[in-house]
């Protein structure tokens, strides 16, 4: 078990993860809005870091 784990913070974790594929996303792919799925996907994400903050 590594220093995260043994802490509990693995949802911490997970949600900077979230937030920075929904960076990743943005920068690297400004058109994401053009995807639909793409766009429900940074949408679903948002929602879950907001819900957990």
């Amino acid at each position: 078990m590594n220093e995260l784990e043994k802490k509990g913070t693995s949802s911490v974790r997970n949600d900077s993860f979230d937030q920075l594929m929904i960076n990743y996303i943005r920068q690297v792919g400004m058109n994401y809005q053009s995807d639909k799925s793409v766009q429900l996907a940074v949408k679903r994400l948002e929602k879950t870091i907001k819900k957990n903050d």
